[in-house]
């Protein structure tokens, strides 16, 4: 609607009941006996967004007892850092409120939040220390009593500190402009202290925050290439990797720890897909590796692993190469392997072939099964300008095996409407 103000719909109307509920097999996600409708608004400023979300999920079974949770409504609000007067403390925060509604089970209203101060110390030149101090809350409230629940919460204070040194130096390039390199390593430490949550149920990866005393190494690696119309990206090089300096306790949460580093949570989410469970007794995390190179004009290469040093192998690894001149005309190739979960092949395209026409498709083929999981063909028509437009999609699934067809209506810097 306008560059502050954004929002977006999607009503699912199921055409034959029976066809869905057909479709629940032992290979097909259970979340098919379902149809979710889903309405988002958000409004965005220099410092700070306010989000409300509305979820809706029929259940197609026809069950009597369906407990099946809504989320009516969900509310978000961020505050980015600011600084507070001339003290040098910086001050950030999140609020996150939802209601949780179901038809046979208990209703309740649940809060969480998390609010943090930090101040940045220059210590040499080029070298920045910024310690922090930040506090995560949740509660819940009941407003119904189906099986006698009571009012839960807890508060976690932790904190912990960030050193970072930048150094960059400049090269005479070999054409244009000249070269930058820079060199970012961080090593960051936090704690959380081990609190009692036994009290709060279950329901997402907030209600448990497990204990921490870890360090992250990172190392970031840049290359620019700097002429009169300014920098671009010549290389970029990142390498994470964590450590926990006592043995993590094992989790009452099924879901991944939210205060853990990336380098942590990716591998926890891929142990959770394949049925492993997360590796509770590791101290030393993955490694995680992201490399992008410019090789030339309109072009761009990727890689992307995730490297498992006690087994010696690549828990996830990704591999890809982008040609684009503009929005209108690009082609993706991507090649994603993940350990005893997929192994696929990702293709899209773009193109503006005429200035009045577009078109774009997408395809995902399994290497594992041997079979083209998920494919969309589009059309798009911009009959006077590009101010608005109209289009044609065809999307095509093989699990479950459907073929859908939509017609879409666009209105440039406002949004799209499909049916």
């Amino acid at each position: 609607y306008s560059e502050h103000f954004f929002t977006i719909a999607q009503w699912d109307i199921p055409s034959d009941d029976e066809y869905y509920v057909d479709l629940v097999e032992e290979d097909i996600l259970r979340t098919a006996r379902h149809i979710p409708s889903r309405g988002f608004g958000a409004w965005k400023g220099s410092g700070d967004s306010q989000a409300l979300s509305v979820v809706w999920v029929e259940d197609l079974q026809g069950a009597p007892d369906d407990n099946t949770v809504q989320r009516l409504p969900e509310y978000t609000g961020t505050l980015l850092s600011r600084t507070l007067g001339r003290t040098g403390l910086a001050a950030g925060g999140e609020l996150q409120a939802t209601y949780f509604h179901r038809r046979a089970g208990d209703r309740e209203v649940r809060g969480r939040g998390d609010a943090g101060l930090s101040r940045s110390f220059t210590l040499f030149p080029s070298v920045v220390f910024t310690p922090y101090l930040s506090l995560d809350f949740l509660g819940e409230v009941p407003t119904s009593d189906e099986t006698g629940t009571h009012s839960s919460g807890r508060f976690v204070p932790y904190g912990g500190g960030d050193l970072e040194m930048l150094l960059r130096r400049g090269f005479p390039g070999t054409g244009e402009g000249r070269l930058v390199h820079i060199i970012n390593p961080i090593m960051s430490f936090r704690y959380v202290p081990d609190v009692d949550q036994h009290n709060i149920p279950v329901h997402d990866m907030w209600d448990r925050v497990r204990p921490q005393q870890q360090v992250l190494l990172s190392l970031q690696q840049r290359m620019l290439r700097v002429t009169e119309r300014g920098p671009s990206e010549v290389a970029f090089l990142e390498l994470s990797w964590a450590f926990e300096a006592k043995d993590r306790n094992p989790s009452e949460s099924p879901y991944i720890d939210p205060l853990s580093p990336f380098v942590r949570t990716l591998r926890d989410q891929i142990d959770l897909a394949v049925g492993q469970g997360k590796r509770d007794d590791s101290r030393s995390s993955d490694v995680f590796s992201l490399l992008r190179v410019v090789p030339a004009p309109h072009w761009r290469l990727s890689g992307e692993i995730l490297f498992d040093p006690s087994e010696g192998n690549l828990t996830t690894a990704l591999m890809g190469g982008e040609w684009r001149t503009d929005e209108g005309n690009r082609a993706l190739l991507e090649y994603r392997s993940t350990r005893n979960l997929a192994e696929d092949i990702h293709a899209a395209a773009k193109f503006r072939p005429l200035r009045l026409m577009g078109l774009e498709t997408s395809a995902n083929y399994s290497l594992k099964n041997g079979e083209l999981t998920e494919g969309q063909a589009a059309v798009t028509l911009y009959p006077r300008s590009e101010c608005w437009s109209v289009g044609f999609v065809v999307n095509r699934k093989t699990r479950p095996d459907e073929t859908s067809f939509r017609l879409t209506f666009g209105l440039s810097g406002i949004g799209t409407v499909g049916l």
